[in-house]
């Protein structure tokens, strides 16, 4: 069982700056925080509010916005890195699926 502070979970959203965008398109990652450690922003969550203010972000948004990723295959490929992130990855590929050979 995982659980994930709600800080984390804005940092593992900006692993994938281009979902912003589908969930409300007045949105957009700034080039400067693409490609960097999310992990390390110190408040992922007041960075996205500051950013993203017509409309503004609220925590509702964070799995409206994740939601339309996976059609667009972005989960695939973060754009940056995030300790925890990649850890949670790993965690799930090591997760033996009932019925499935390994």
């Amino acid at each position: 069982m995982y659980a994930l502070a709600a800080a984390e979970s804005e940092a593992w959203l900006l692993l994938f700056p281009d979902a912003f965008p589908l969930h409300r398109p007045a949105w957009r990652v700034p080039a400067q925080w693409r490609g960097r450690d999310t992990g390390r922003r110190s408040k992922p969550k007041e960075d996205l509010e500051a950013e993203f203010r017509q409309p503004p972000f609220r925590e509702s948004d964070g799995p409206e916005t994740v939601e339309k990723a996976p059609d667009q295959g972005m989960l695939t490929a973060p754009c940056g890195t995030n300790r925890s992130y990649t850890d949670f990855i790993a965690d799930l590929a090591a997760w033996q699926v009932p019925g499935r050979r390994h």
